[in-house]
């Protein structure tokens, strides 16, 4: 079965682009502080919006192309990739300090034209950082999902409460601000994706060194799992401590 890593996913991400025909609303709304409420809420649709974005390039046709190319492929691993992450820790009496992560997913690059055909773009929103384009199955969306939110200073509840519902794993993703937005946006859905297969299955070895004076420990995390029916049920960014946010969610395994 064709795989793609996502290492290499940029390269086939322009060459798709260059080649789409699909027609993407370019119309400019500008705000910068500011999301459309599909992307902040992706399922207040009736039919949930999975979002494709990307750093804006110098024609914004091409940026929309490209971040509609994103969102496909998004929505391809979103259903079903082999999740790969590992993590290294030294403790010591001092405390515990983390070495090294590692995060790579692994999809089946053959579905894009089936998911193409099932997809279409729903909304297109421009910034000045970012351009982001909905896709969804039924490409109607009402005007209060279309609509901008301005964020406020009062975090959202979640973010302090992590929800819970039967039948499904949640789990927040942080990131801070980078020079490209779109790396913050990547870096906070990462980070919810890697704690959900860790929620699913976490092989843990460790070594220890004592003396009669101290001691550390030097730990590995690993988790290698298939990560399916993964969500994006919330976003949201801080504006005063520059932290964005992703909540996610994935149905329990039978």
């Amino acid at each position: 079965m064709p795989v793609l890593k996502r290492t290499c996913l940029l390269g086939l991400l322009l060459v798709c682009a260059s080649c789409s025909t699909t027609k993407i609303n370019t119309q400019t709304r500008i705000d910068k502080i500011a999301y459309p409420n599909w992307f902040l809420n992706p399922y207040l649709a009736s039919d949930p919006i999975i979002s494709g974005y990307v750093s804006p390039g110098f024609y914004k046709d091409s940026s929309a192309a490209l971040a509609y190319q994103t969102a496909l492929y998004n929505a391809i691993r979103f259903q079903s990739a082999d999740i790969s992450a590992n993590d290294a820790f030294w403790s010591t009496e001092a405390g515990v300090y983390w070495i090294a992560t590692d995060f790579q997913e692994t999809i089946d690059s053959s579905k894009f034209r089936n998911f193409q055909s099932m997809f279409s773009p729903a909304d297109t929103f421009f910034s000045k950082n970012l351009v982001i384009v909905g896709i969804a199955r039924n490409s109607t969306i009402s005007k209060s999902v279309k609509s901008k939110v301005v964020l406020q200073s009062k975090k959202p509840t979640w973010i302090e409460t992590i929800p819970r519902k039967p039948g499904y794993h949640y789990a927040i993703g942080v990131s801070p601000k980078y020079a490209y937005e779109k790396s913050s946006w990547d870096k906070a859905t990462d980070q919810v994706r890697k704690q959900l297969a860790v929620s699913l299955s976490v092989e843990i070895k460790a070594m220890q060194k004592r003396s009669e004076f101290e001691g550390e420990e030097q730990r590995e995390q690993t988790s290698a799992v298939q990560l399916n029916g993964f969500e994006i049920r919330k976003r949201w960014f801080d504006a005063r401590a520059n932290l964005f946010y992703v909540l996610g969610r994935i149905p329990e395994p039978r």
